[in-house]
């Protein structure tokens, strides 16, 4: 469990840090900026609640509107631009760390 909380933190929070390194060169104007900010807030927040069971189930919610995002901009870039991007690849490996976290959450809330 340990270990899925730290990806979580890494994830949102890094999340965050691509965004405001975004803003600060000036692409804050993408549709993701606001999603990835919120999400990622949720995301590492959920990983320091105390109860277990709270911080799955928050945790499994927030990988998966993480990999949601992920998801649409590693296919709907290259769909919509034709080519593969530096923000498209990122995403890859943010869906990498989301959908197993998601799989070990699941099978843990469906036996506790």
């Amino acid at each position: 469990m340990k270990t899925v909380r730290i990806i979580a933190i890494l994830v949102g929070l890094g999340t965050i840090a691509w965004q405001i390194m975004q803003w600060s060169g000036g692409n804050a104007q993408n549709m993701f900026f606001l999603p990835d900010i919120l999400v990622g807030l949720y995301l590492a927040a959920a990983a320091l609640f105390r109860d277990v069971r709270r911080a799955m189930l928050h945790m499994f919610a927030g990988f998966g509107l993480m990999s949601g995002i992920y998801l649409v901009v590693t296919l709907g870039t290259p769909w919509v631009e034709e080519t593969f991007s530096v923000a498209a690849n990122s995403t890859l490996l943010g869906l990498i760390f989301t959908l197993p976290c998601m799989v070990w959450l699941g099978r843990r809330l469906t036996v506790a």
